[in-house]
């Protein structure tokens, strides 16, 4: 009995290459993506915050590296003890994250040049700073972002970022990979083995 059995094209090696860069490069994006619009949705929301921790004034419980998570909190419930984010009095693009050391109470805050009602006055200091923070805190929002839990390392990039050539070369290596990954997807071009009919075998 004779009956033809047509062997099996085995995938080139190129082949094999461009479809794990495809499905790689495909997983990181879609990752990319979703961990972007979460931390845009949370801080849009005003459900949480993220902050990259940049210095050490508040180790070891907040090394440099880490990621803060802050929740929003009534101004009123903010105690001696609890950490906060807010901006540096003398430098307003510079964000805080230091611990409330003291929170003066209404008799206090009337000494205090164009205090009113409802603000919240108190000092800060940073735990491994020897001294308190030069300035009085001064804080008429109805909420504070207030110190949830610290997630280590996940703030790293932002430390890396900060340094101008590693911005560039990050930016630029990750648009180029992004390039090339997306020429990868458009670039079908059928392998050798693919595009010729096999040849039949006779048994």
């Amino acid at each position: 009995m004779r009956h033809a059995i047509r062997s099996r094209a085995v995938p080139s090696a190129f082949r094999i290459a461009r479809v794990s860069i495809r499905l790689i490069g495909g997983i990181g994006a879609v990752l990319f993506i979703l961990a972007a619009v979460t931390v845009y949705g949370l801080s849009v929301t005003n459900t949480a915050r993220l902050v990259p921790v940049m210095s050490n004034s508040m180790a070891p419980g907040l090394a440099v590296g880490s990621l803060a998570l802050t929740l929003p909190v009534s101004r009123d419930d903010i105690r001696v003890g609890d950490v906060i984010v807010f901006t540096d009095p003398d430098h307003p693009t510079i964000r805080v994250i230091h611990r409330v050391i003291h929170i003066y109470g209404a008799d206090e805050a009337a000494n205090f040049t164009n205090w009113v009602p409802n603000q919240l006055i108190a000092s800060t200091k940073g735990d491994n700073n020897p001294q308190a923070d030069p300035w009085t805190l001064t804080v008429a929002d109805a909420s504070i972002w207030r110190l949830d839990r610290s997630l280590p390392y996940l703030g790293q990039p932002a430390i890396w970022f900060e340094t101008p050539s590693i911005r560039f070369w990050g930016f630029g290596v990750g648009g180029a990979a992004l390039i090339g990954w997306i020429l990868v997807i458009i670039w079908r071009r059928p392998s050798a083995e693919s595009s010729e009919p096999a040849e039949p075998v006779t048994v």
